[in-house]
């Protein structure tokens, strides 16, 4: 029986996903993305949406599949989601995984949601990851919500305005 729910979940994610206003990108189950003018969503993902997402924000053996790559004008988004993990133990993998330096970490809460952030430094890439990682309501769905670019310092501005956060997965405003 959990053979036949994994790929029935799968499935009803990307019908949902393609669903909605072009301005609002739907992740996950129940979640959203609020685009700006000048960000994009890749859908499908593409070759190098992958690659780029391997290279920048995977964490070796996390098993944890790509869901969205948005881009933007300075800053790049990549959403994925695990369906069996939670965030105490994707932080210790991400703590193994010799090519992230995590400098800062913290935690905040909505009204039905606990994040987990960490302001990163992938080593190997030369990138600066604002990680926020939190389980969707409802379902458990583990997502690793990363936010990249080369510049640290708008990484960093990133990570310290958690509004900035909260304002993008909230589509209902």
């Amino acid at each position: 029986m959990k053979s036949f729910l994994f790929p029935l979940t799968i499935l009803v994610l990307l019908i949902y996903s393609c669903v909605g206003n072009k301005k609002n990108v739907q992740f996950a189950s129940q979640e959203c993305f609020r685009l700006s003018e000048k960000e994009r969503n890749i859908y499908p993902i593409d070759q190098k949406g992958l690659d780029e997402f391997e290279k920048c924000c995977y964490v070796d053996s996390s098993n944890v599949a790509l869901n969205r790559v948005i881009l933007g004008d300075s800053l790049n988004y990549y959403i994925g989601l695990h369906f069996q993990m939670i965030p105490q133990d994707f932080e210790l993998l991400m703590k193994q995984d010799s090519k992230f330096k995590i400098y800062n970490s913290q935690t905040f809460s909505t009204k039905d949601k606990y994040f987990y952030a960490y302001f990163i430094k992938n080593q190997k890439a030369s990138v600066f990851l604002n990680r926020n990682v939190y389980t969707e309501p409802k379902t458990d769905l583990l997502i690793v919500f990363d936010i990249i670019s080369p510049d640290s310092l708008k990484v960093l501005r990133a990570f310290e305005n958690k509004q900035f956060f909260l304002d993008k997965i909230n589509c209902k405003k």
